[in-house]
C-alpha cells in the first residue's frame, strides 16, 4: 500500500487519524511526515492496539501519537478534528458502511479528506480476482467494487470523490472530501 502515500498530501502540522491501525506501521509513517502535527490510530482489535502502541512507543511518549481501542461506528473524538483520515484494508469490516462513513465525516474538519485503500478484485488479473473472492468468502466479509464505494461515499455526503486504481498491484484508493 506504499503507492497510496503518493496521493495523501500530509503536511508537517496535519492532524491524522488511521482507522484500523493494525500493527501501527502506517501510524509510524504518518508520524514522520506530520512531525509537528498529531497522529491518531484506532482499532477494534485490542491485540492490534497493543502491537501498534509498542511499535510507536517513542512517538506516544513524545505526545505525537495517540492510539485507542474503539469502533469506527462510534469514534471517541470531537467533531471537526482531523485534516486527514485513512483506512487501509479495513472498510470491509465496518458494520454499516454508509453510517460508518457518516461517523468518519463527523470527525473530519471542513475540507478534510477521507482515504480508503484496499485490494480490489475488480481488475484484469483473473488469478488475483479468484484469490480475493476466496479470501472474502472465507472471512465472510464483502469486497466492494469501485462503483459501490463511490455510491457509499455519495450517500454519506462526501464531495470531490475520486477513485485511483493501481492496476499492477490490484489496489484501489478512494478519497472524498467533507
Amino acid at each position: 500500500a506504499n503507492w497510496a502515500y503518493n496521493y495523501i498530501p500530509v503536511e508537517l502540522n496535519s492532524t491524522i487519524l488511521d482507522i484500523g491501525c493494525g500493527g501501527g506501521k502506517n501510524i509510524q509513517n504518518f508520524a514522520k511526515l506530520a512531525s509537528n502535527g498529531k497522529v491518531y490510530g484506532i482499532d477494534y482489535s485490542e491485540v492490534s492496539v497493543e502491537i501498534s502502541k509498542k511499535v510507536n512507543k517513542n512517538n506516544i511518549s513524545s505526545g505525537l501519537v495517540h492510539i485507542s481501542h474503539g469502533s469506527v461506528s462510534k469514534l471517541p473524538y470531537e467533531d471537526n478534528k482531523f485534516d486527514i483520515i485513512t483506512g487501509f484494508e479495513c472498510h470491509f469490516f465496518w458494520p454499516n458502511i454508509i453510517e460508518d462513513l457518516k461517523e468518519v465525516k463527523r470527525v473530519l474538519k471542513s475540507g478534510g479528506i477521507l482515504y480508503l485503500i484496499a485490494e480490489t478484485f475488480f481488475s484484469e488479473n483473473e488469478e488475483h480476482v479468484k484469490e480475493v473472492k476466496q479470501w472474502s468468502e472465507m472471512g465472510n466479509f464483502p469486497v466492494y467494487s469501485p462503483t459501490e464505494l463511490e455510491e457509499f461515499f455519495l450517500k454519506a455526503g462526501y464531495s470531490d470523490i475520486e477513485i485511483i486504481l493501481e492496476n499492477d498491484a490490484n489496489w484501489l484508493l478512494i478519497r472524498g472530501k467533507k
